[in-house]
């Protein structure tokens, strides 16, 4: 996992500031501070080039899309969901 985002990262130019590899029921989790900020898009396509899930990388394209469409202070807020916590209605 690690390695992959390093070689990803690296050939398409974005340097790495840190990252932190924690462990969860569900598997591994890593978060990586980029050098540099990314749209939303480009965010979704490093993620599944990262070997991030491509069925939820998928979902977040389609909320991406819809981000752009309605500009909802909502759907900016909420669209790459990390998980740290359960956000409840």
């Amino acid at each position: 996992m690690v390695r992959s985002v390093l070689r990803v990262c690296g050939f398409v130019g974005i340097p790495i500031r840190g990252m932190d590899l924690s462990r969860s029921r569900r598997g591994w989790h890593l978060l990586v501070n980029l050098g540099h900020k990314l749209s939303n898009a480009e965010r979704v396509a490093l993620q599944v080039l990262c070997g991030s899930d491509p069925a939820r990388e998928m979902y977040n394209l389609i909320r991406v899309f819809a981000l752009a469409r309605r500009q909802s202070a909502h759907f900016a807020a909420r669209w790459n969901v990390l998980f740290a916590r359960k956000l409840h209605r």
